[in-house]
């Protein structure tokens, strides 16, 4: 039983980890185009 819940808890400890993972390069992903967006605003005027 406790081999089983502690795999159980590993699994969704992973799962967790990804979706944090995925959901803080996506994060980074649009803080840098933002960036780029407003870089590119400042060069142009």
């Amino acid at each position: 039983m406790t081999a089983v819940s502690s795999t159980v808890d590993g699994r969704r400890t992973t799962r967790l980890t990804a979706v944090v993972h995925v959901y803080g390069g996506r994060q980074i992903t649009t803080f840098v185009s933002y960036l780029l967006r407003h870089l590119v605003i400042l060069a142009v005027t």
